[in-house]
């Protein structure tokens, strides 16, 4: 009499029992290895945050002052789209490395618990990562209307030094003030010569 053995693949075979032990010992896994993943972009994050934050706070406030109404608000807004996108998504990737505490009994734990908060932790990285690119781009166009928008005109000046005295629109260069007189003609001083600094509303 013929002794038949189960079909390879079914529910009782050593390949489907080491699939199913595969398969748990992944998702035992999981967990740790998106948390670990969400860590690793903290940083990255929080750098895009520090970014935005000084610009903000150092490099475009004042300039923005300077800028056409509109402009300046389409600047602003920008800004600070860009700026909150990127504090939910340092926000969100926090949450995904470390998740919420929480007391779980034995009764009250589902099986598959730990599989649960790496889906959700997935999610919240994945999130994280779309703000954090669409902050950048916000970011972006914020700098190329700051760049775009027309600037207003600049008082001359009249500039004295020890040795000559120049009326026209300066600029800084270095070591230098550049001032540029109404017929083109640009004028380099030394600062260290400069006497007088007088803005004027137009040059003799």
């Amino acid at each position: 009499m013929t002794k038949r053995h189960p079909a390879s693949g079914g529910a009782g075979t050593p390949g489907a029992l080491a699939n199913a032990k595969a398969v748990g010992l992944a998702r035992q896994q999981e967990l740790d290895a998106v948390r670990s993943s969400a860590a690793k972009w903290q940083g990255g994050l929080a750098g895009l945050l520090a970014l935005v934050t000084g610009a903000i706070g150092f490099g475009l406030r004042d300039e923005l002052r300077a800028l056409d109404a509109t402009y300046a608000v389409a600047v602003g807004v920008l800004l600070s789209l860009s700026l909150l996108g990127a504090l939910v998504a340092l926000l969100l990737a926090l949450h995904a490395s470390g998740g919420m505490p929480r007391l779980v009994t034995t009764k009250s734990a589902p099986p598959d618990l730990a599989h649960r908060d790496a889906k959700t932790a997935a999610a919240r990285l994945r999130t994280a990562i779309f703000l954090a690119i669409g902050s950048l781009v916000v970011f972006t166009v914020a700098n190329w209307v700051h760049g775009v928008a027309p600037k207003p005109p600049i008082d001359p000046a009249t500039v004295t030094s020890s040795t000559t005295t120049a009326c026209g629109t300066t600029e800084i260069a270095g070591d230098y003030v550049l001032v540029t007189t109404k017929d083109g003609r640009v004028v380099p001083l030394p600062l260290n010569s400069v006497q007088t600094w007088v803005t004027t509303n137009r040059c003799p």
